[in-house]
């Protein structure tokens, strides 16, 4: 996985067709849901546009006069919730009854950024910048993939084997906070995983801002965002400039931390805002869903694009050629999907299949790439195979979620197995279903696809040992 820097004189007008087809699948997705009448908001989406509502329009954080006009207007949730002269409380609303009024459940960061487009254009306004900030995705995962290769052919495939894909596609209008911490950690990462990259002082404090807000989207990323955070600081105490590094890193964080402790302080009472305890739970369930955000046929990341099964093998060598860069890389990818593993409102509730594992997946993209790209170079016929099957896959998939053919949303754990698979409904019986605990355990498909996990990962770790010359690494040109 040992990056090189891209060219200087190298065109970017292959990236500028990986964009434009992302927003035309993107914007093509939205518009034809909405032209079918589907993709309202449900969910915990409401209440974040409730939230932004209130900053945009009422310039206030307390819900009360947010909500009451939501239940009065309808405009976010047509039909209401509720009753129109319905007086909002916790038990009808995602809010707290705080010391000082009524407080949203929900971080702050997102609905701060919705504010505007949401003041100008209601939820499609909302939706849209979705989508725009999806984009992010797009430009971050062409800059990484410039890093493992300068063939513009093989660039351009990988980009469109991600880019073009589930969970970005559909997810991208979704207002959730998931895609763009992802994003934000696929960004920095790699930066603290590589020495070859050496970011200036400028990148580091770019990337400090951008963890910090991390939290401010929500408090379990705040995980994710300290683990890559003290490695910069790590990193930043073997480079030049030690002390400014260290003391905008550190002064940084402090920065953020504090407004979020004193608003968290303010609406509920204390600094570490409104849940008691962690919330999780340990137990068969919350390791069924653990193994189904990797392989559930609905819910697992590498069922959605199988492509990253390139990534698995890909983990198995990096662990063996390079541990602690791999070990960085797995803390941070377990920290992403293992306290959403136990999360009592499993797989996300009413929430699009999947998106308990949207962080995670783009962290995985890291894996994903340097596989390809390896495979680019090495076994160009196996790589224009596999890019080629997943793309017809998923232009495949994405005409049937364009046509509203396929229902995205989480099912019923009291779903009939028969109606559970969203998009491989006709070999659903050889796939993993793992969303009823009560027979998840003795579902033969299950068992066979986890070893199947374990085999490829397997499979790349010895490939790694018995072939110390043939590295899938790349040259080391510093970057």
């Amino acid at each position: 996985m040992s990056p090189i820097k891209a060219p200087k004189n190298y065109t970017i007008k292959p990236y500028h067709g990986i964009l434009v087809v992302y927003f035309v699948l993107a914007l093509g997705t939205l518009f034809a849901w909405r032209a079918v009448g589907v993709n309202g908001v449900i969910g915990d989406e409401p209440h974040y546009l409730v939230m932004a509502s209130g900053w945009a329009r009422h310039g206030v954080l307390e819900q009360t006069l947010p909500y009451l006009d939501e239940f009065q207007n309808q405009e976010i949730y047509p039909g209401g919730w509720v009753p129109r002269d319905a007086v909002p409380t916790p038990e009808i609303t995602h809010a707290l009854q705080g010391p000082r009024g009524l407080y949203n459940i929900h971080n702050i960061g997102l609905p701060l950024l919705l504010s505007a487009p949401f003041g100008m254009s209601g939820v499609l306004g909302a939706r849209l910048f979705m989508i725009l900030l999806g984009s992010f995705a797009v430009a971050v995962s062409w800059r990484l993939i410039g890093y493992f290769t300068r063939n513009p052919d093989v660039q351009f495939l990988c980009a469109a084997s991600l880019c073009w894909a589930l969970p970005l596609v559909p997810a991208a209008n979704q207002i959730y906070p998931d895609l763009l911490a992802g994003t934000i950690l696929l960004y920095c990462l790699p930066h603290v995983m590589w020495t070859e990259l050496r970011p200036g002082l400028r990148q580091t404090i770019w990337m400090a801002l951008l963890l910090s807000f991390l939290p401010w989207l929500q408090v379990k990323y705040a995980l994710p965002a300290l683990i890559v955070m003290a490695a910069l600081v790590v990193q930043s105490l073997q480079r030049e400039q030690v002390v400014k590094r260290v003391i905008a890193i550190i002064g940084i964080a402090t920065v953020c931390a504090v407004p979020l402790a004193l608003y968290n302080n303010h609406a509920f009472g204390k600094f570490t805002g409104p849940y008691n305890g962690l919330g999780f739970e340990i137990n068969r369930t919350s390791l069924m869903v653990f193994h189904g955000l990797f392989i559930d046929q609905n819910q697992g990341f590498l069922m959605q694009n199988p492509i990253h099964w390139v990534g698995v093998a890909a983990v198995g060598m990096q662990l063996a050629r390079h541990p602690k860069r791999t070990l960085l890389w797995a803390v941070v990818f377990l920290s992403l999907l293992l306290p959403n593993a136990m999360h009592p409102n499993w797989y996300g509730g009413q929430s699009f299949s999947g998106r308990f594992g949207w962080a995670a997946t783009l962290v995985f993209w890291i894996p994903t790439l340097a596989g390809l790209t390896a495979l680019a170079e090495n076994q160009r016929h196996v790589f224009k195979g596999i890019i080629s099957a997943s793309l017809l896959l998923q232009a495949t998939w994405l005409m049937l979620i364009m046509t509203d053919a396929v229902e995205l949303y989480n099912r019923s754990v009291h779903t009939h197995l028969s109606y559970y698979s969203m998009l491989n409904a006709p070999i659903h019986a050889i796939l993993p279903a793992l969303y009823n605990v009560t027979w998840a355990y003795r579902y033969p498909p299950n068992w066979v696809w986890a070893f199947i996990l374990l085999g490829v990962f397997a499979c790349g770790f010895r490939w790694a040992v018995a072939h110390p010359a043939k590295t899938i690494d790349l040259k080391n040109h510093p970057a």
